[in-house]
């Protein structure tokens, strides 16, 4: 089976398993409390897939090892995961609310008096999403046809596919997807728009750091996290994808310009079976 045949089974495979768990609720109308958990066994279908499709636990552990080797990540990398999305979600509040945004800052202020409610909520927060649909998306995916196609038709083909797997969730009720589409169009286009942003950010680093997959899943953790904490509303949302997409694209800008000239932190030691990836 060639690449392209084996990618786009593997997405059939993955967007099936998740859909049918998501797509009960919508059609039977289940109570949002009992709709959660399909909608958590739905999103742990990309993960479960990738599993599937791994040859072996040889192949299944060296891929394990790319979703938890954080010594592929430069330093420059994790300044970048850290501080990007605190930093767009905060500008964009400053730029929505004119300064006054103290009445968004209320969930960081529950955490600051309770510290130990910090730790289950950080930790759904990366269970959920970030853990199982970036070793599918940034991963097995690019794994495949990476060596096919150039860095920016494969961070689209990453964006749009993402994009596509959440489409049952605007139908299920009490999603944060539901609510996107039901505050307006502008705030549905924010939502899918800032896939872009994130997939362009995470296919770099899954060529610039031998394809990892930690970087991906640390981005995805980010990137939610702040969303969460910094309460930040609908319509100012599309100011956090704006600042986003000028970043990242300075950023690759740069990279670029930097490795013409011989000078990036690409980790250009190669484990063994490893292949260079084009950018």
């Amino acid at each position: 089976m060639g690449v392209w045949k084996k990618a786009l089974s593997f997405y059939l495979k993955s967007f099936l398993f998740t859909w049918i768990w998501w797509l009960l609720p919508v059609l039977t109308g289940t109570r949002p409390i009992t709709g959660k958990l399909f909608l958590a066994l739905g999103g742990a279908m990309p993960l479960l897939t990738v599993l599937i499709s791994l040859d072996g636990n040889r192949e299944r552990k060296r891929f394990l090892i790319r979703c938890v080797d954080f010594k592929r990540i430069s330093v420059s990398g994790y300044l970048i995961i850290i501080f990007l999305f605190p930093l767009s979600n905060l500008v964009a509040l400053l730029l929505y609310t004119g300064g006054e945004f103290s009445n968004h800052l209320t969930q960081i202020s529950s955490f600051v008096q309770n510290p130990v409610s910090l730790i289950p909520f950080l930790l759904f927060m990366l269970l959920f999403g970030p853990l199982t649909e970036e070793p599918a998306w940034r991963g097995y995916v690019p794994d495949l046809v990476r060596e096919k196609v150039s860095f920016w038709q494969m961070s689209v083909i990453s964006a749009l596919f993402w994009a596509l797997w959440h489409l049952p969730l605007f139908f299920m009720e009490g999603s944060y997807q539901q609510r996107t589409a039901d505050a307006g169009f502008i705030c549905l286009l924010t939502y899918v728009a800032a896939f872009f942003p994130h997939a362009i950010l995470m296919i770099r680093f899954y060529d610039r750091y031998r394809g990892s997959v930690l970087s991906a899943i640390l981005i995805h953790w980010s990137a939610n996290t702040w969303g969460e904490l910094l309460g930040i509303p609908e319509e100012a949302k599309i100011w956090r994808t704006v600042i986003e997409a000028v970043v990242v694209t300075i950023l690759i800008v740069i990279d670029t310009i930097k490795e013409k000239n011989g000078k990036t932190e690409r980790k250009s030691k190669r484990s063994p079976g490893e292949i260079q990836r084009p950018v």
